[in-house]
This record gives structure tokens, sequence and C-alpha cells, in this order.
């Protein structure tokens, strides 16, 4: 299964979902060494991360995470976050 079968784009390629009005999505950055593993953060359709809207904790992981791509961690995705109708 590759990264589009997941959901996924590449921020660092350009590629982006239509974005809707109330979309919300999340980077995540993947273990290199325990699959299924990783950090999400919250972000827009780019992949750009408030900083400001995170916790201490959750800030210093995602700084933390990108300073170990390519060592830690896989190139971070955009995952467009699955949400459920209003009113169900």
């Amino acid at each position: 299964m590759d990264a589009s079968d997941r959901g996924f784009t590449d921020p660092a390629r350009g590629h982006r979902l239509s974005e809707g009005n109330d979309a919300r999505y999340l980077l995540r950055f993947d273990s290199l060494f325990v699959e299924g593993r990783g950090l999400m953060f919250p972000c827009d359709a780019a992949g750009q991360v408030d900083l400001s809207g995170l916790s201490v904790r959750a800030r210093d992981n995602y700084l933390r995470a990108q300073r170990v791509v390519g060592r830690e961690y896989a190139t971070p995705w955009v995952l467009r976050e699955a949400r459920m109708p209003r009113g169900s």
C-alpha cells in the first residue's frame, strides 16, 4: 500500500487535497523503526502547523520530530481527517 492508498499527500511535492469549509488536516511523522507508530499534529492543507496552538509538550515533540526526519521519522505526510456528517 502506498501513501495515496492511505489518503495522505506529500506537502514537499505540492500535492494538496481539496479543502472544504470544515476540512481538518493532520501532519503525520511515521516512525522509521516501528511500523504503525508515529506522531500527528493539527495543520492546514499545506502541512503548516500553528505552533502557538500546540501545548508545550506537543510543540517540543513537533520540533524534535522535524529535527530527526530521515533518522527516526520519515518525511511527514498530510492526512485529511475523516469527519462524521453533521446530524449523525
